[in-house]
This record gives C-alpha cells, sequence and structure tokens, in this order.
C-alpha cells in the first residue's frame, strides 16, 4: 500500500522570524537538521519571510485570492497554483487578498539536495530506480485529487515508490528529490 502523509495530521510550527506559522508535511530531519522540508504555510497580512541561509525555495501559491510578492525588491503576482522559485537568503514578503491564504514551500539545502516540481492536473508515472533520488511523493493541490483511483485530501502527500507504476489525476504538484551529487534527473519516465 501507497504511504499517504495526512494534511490534517500535520503540527503548526512558527517561522524561523516568528512572523507566521508552517505546518510541516515531510522532511528528512532526524535530529541534526533537514536536507529538504515540505511545509505549509498560513498567510495573513502583510508578512515578512524567514530568511534561511543556504536553501533554495519553492513557493507554490494555494490560494485563494491573489498573492503579491516581493523578492529582493522585485514584485510578482500569483493566482492559485503559480510558483515561484528564489534563494532562502533573499529578503522576500508577501501581502494576501485574501486573509485565508496559503502557500506550499519545498524547500532543500542547497549542495545538499535538488527539487524537481511539476504541476499537473493528471499524472502517470513510473520513477526508474535512482541511488541519487532521496524522495518522491505527489501533494493533492485540492480535494478533487485521486491517486490510483482513490480520493486523497487536499494538501495530502502521497509517497510515490520506485519501480511502480503511479496515476494521479489532480490537481498534482509532483516532486522529486535528488541528492545534489546526482548525475541528472532523467530516470523518470511521465507517460
Amino acid at each position: 500500500m501507497t504511504e499517504i502523509i495526512r494534511f490534517v495530521d500535520a503540527v503548526a510550527r512558527p517561522w524561523v522570524n516568528g512572523r507566521g506559522t508552517t505546518m510541516v508535511l515531510l522532511d528528512d530531519d532526524e535530529g541534526s537538521g533537514w536536507t529538504y522540508r515540505v511545509s505549509v504555510a498560513d498567510l495573513s497580512g502583510r508578512q515578512d519571510f524567514s530568511t534561511l541561509p543556504e536553501v533554495h525555495r519553492h513557493l507554490v501559491f494555494l490560494g485563494p485570492g491573489r498573492l503579491e510578492l516581493v523578492i529582493d525588491g522585485s514584485s510578482a503576482t500569483l493566482d492559485p497554483f503559480e510558483r515561484v522559485e528564489f534563494d532562502g537568503e533573499a529578503r522576500a514578503s508577501s501581502l494576501p487578498s485574501h486573509r485565508a491564504a496559503r502557500d506550499l514551500n519545498i524547500m532543500t539545502r542547497r549542495g545538499a539536495a535538488v527539487a524537481r516540481v511539476l504541476l499537473t492536473p493528471t499524472l502517470d508515472i513510473f520513477p526508474q530506480p535512482s541511488p541519487d533520488r532521496l524522495v518522491a511523493f505527489l501533494v493533492a493541490l485540492d480535494s478533487t485529487c485521486a491517486v490510483a483511483g482513490r480520493g486523497i485530501g487536499e494538501l495530502d502527500v502521497v509517497m510515490v515508490p520506485e519501480g511502480r507504476m503511479t496515476h494521479a489525476d489532480g490537481p498534482i504538484l509532483f516532486v522529486e528529490i535528488f541528492a545534489r551529487e546526482s548525475r541528472g534527473i532523467a530516470v523518470l519516465e511521465v507517460v
């Protein structure tokens, strides 16, 4: 059976800078720090993001409404399911148009791991075995998602095993995280 990490079981934690909260869905922290982390942050009003040295961030805006971002002085406006990448050292702030907005963060330690992120409405995937892949998973971006015909909850994480076909209907975010020393990420077959 495929492992599912339920969003409803996630525990809220304060941001590093104390100016918000996040729900950690998945990481590899075993007491000595993490190489990768997947979390959902609540966004309410203008907020400065925590500075995270040596971290690369993928941010997917979940909605509702729109999200105005300022990253090192450059502005961008995101609609739901649009994403942006930036370095953790960047000075970043957000202003959501709706007070119940959220974003999904996929973060990797620079020099230790790299993430490949794909947003898709449907996916048939057969991950080939790779010694460089640390983890592969799907994130359900709304409550209409199903994996292998089984409904899953919004923001649930479904682990994708190597060497086994997985079918998902979305909107789905597919993420693979590789060791930085990876010889490439062409080890995935998307059908």
